[in-house]
């Protein structure tokens, strides 16, 4: 049975192919490659549909920006699931940039959000927006009475990959250095099996996008874009499920003409470590429209990133701290829910994971 997509099943780290570095290396989860490329190095019996590649688009990042807001201020009332980190609030600023009335706009945050970005939250509540401070996210996204639901996910995977973010250093390595620097259950990968992916890796990028995978950043924005896409652009439809509101999610960066910019402004890519030295460039498009909103010249200058989970917090069992509530799998027959006992140790979990997985893997 083809999958589409998984909400959350860790990658084996025995796996040494071009698809199991990949998503080792910069997804932690399995995760289909959506243009179909490194898909054939896995074990998963993944769907063999391809997305529309997209081609270069220098359009601005306001103008992509206004757009996508103005699209959906004309569908009704949004709620936007708010984390304080950039994606959201550059979303979130151009909804109100472009004239969202406040009856029709619902700001879903918790307390992280508060703390990643208190300034603009005091001024949200002077000009009496509607925050709504939430404690459980499935419960608030599946009974939310908005026309939509949108949240900043794909915004990451346009710019590179937060791998990086742990490890700045890693940054401009070259591909070989990267992988020297790496180990999968302790052992370092196999010499043939460094130069096998690679080899995949750099003719991924030229057939795909026509650009040259160099250096670690670069091969974390490919392996970000292609592969863990999949994994935020389906989040709260699979989080959702069973739930009325299961397909409300309209994933704000989620269209083809901010794909197209991404690949356009892969060449920018290399030039700036944003997780180093030049923080003041992290997603620095996306800081420049939220300063022509909200002037906030810390937040422009050094605002970086801060891992954001939020509701991925929530598809764990609240009271029982490290047990999955339950897994779900996206084939194209529609979906499976597997519901997990709560007695099931975290330890266990992967185990289990095998045991029901061995219905998705290739024959």
């Amino acid at each position: 049975m083809p999958l589409i997509a998984i909400q959350s099943v860790p990658c084996p780290d025995t796996d040494t192919s071009p698809y199991g570095i990949a998503t080792a290396l910069f997804c932690g989860r399995l995760v289909r490659d959506r243009f179909n490329f490194l898909n054939q190095y896995s074990n998963v019996h993944w769907i063999d549909s391809v997305d529309p590649i997209p081609s270069p688009d220098a359009a601005s990042m306001t103008d992509l920006m206004d757009r996508r807001a103005q699209e959906l201020i004309a569908q009704g009332s949004v709620a936007v699931q708010w984390s304080g980190g950039v994606d959201s609030t550059s979303l979130l600023l151009a909804l109100i940039r472009n004239g969202i009335k406040r009856d029709n706009l619902q700001i879903l945050l918790d307390s992280n959000s508060i703390s990643e970005y208190p300034r603009l939250f005091s001024w949200l509540q002077e000009e009496k927006y509607d925050c709504k401070v939430i404690k459980d996210w499935k419960t608030a996204l599946s009974t939310c009475d908005t026309d939509i639901i949108t949240n900043g996910w794909c915004a990451d995977q346009l710019f590179g990959s937060m791998f990086f973010h742990e490890v700045p250093i890693l940054y401009d390595r070259s591909l070989e250095e990267l992988f020297e620097e790496l180990f999968l259950l302790g052992k370092k990968i196999p010499e043939e099996d460094i130069q096998i992916a690679i080899e995949v890796f750099k003719q991924m990028g030229k057939e795909l996008f026509d650009v040259d995978i160099n250096i670690a950043a670069e091969l974390g924005w490919l392996i970000n874009f292609c592969l863990k896409w999949t994994w935020v652009s389906t989040f709260n439809e699979l989080f959702l499920a069973g739930t009325e509101n299961q397909f409300k999610t309209q994933v704000f960066y989620n269209t083809p003409y901010f794909q197209s910019w991404a690949v356009n402004n892969f060449l920018e890519i290399h030039k700036n470590n944003v997780y180093g030295t030049d923080a003041s460039h992290y997603k620095k498009q996306l800081k420049e429209y939220c300063y022509s909103v909200f002037p906030d010249k810390d937040y422009l200058i050094n605002k970086t990133k801060v891992p954001s989970w939020n509701s991925t917090l929530s598809c764990r069992d609240p009271k029982q701290t490290g047990l999955f509530e339950k897994i779900i799998f996206k084939t194209d027959k529609g979906y499976d829910v597997y519901k997990l006992p709560t007695y099931v140790p975290y330890q266990r979990l992967t185990e289990l994971e095998k045991e029901i997985f061995t219905k998705y893997c290739k024959q």
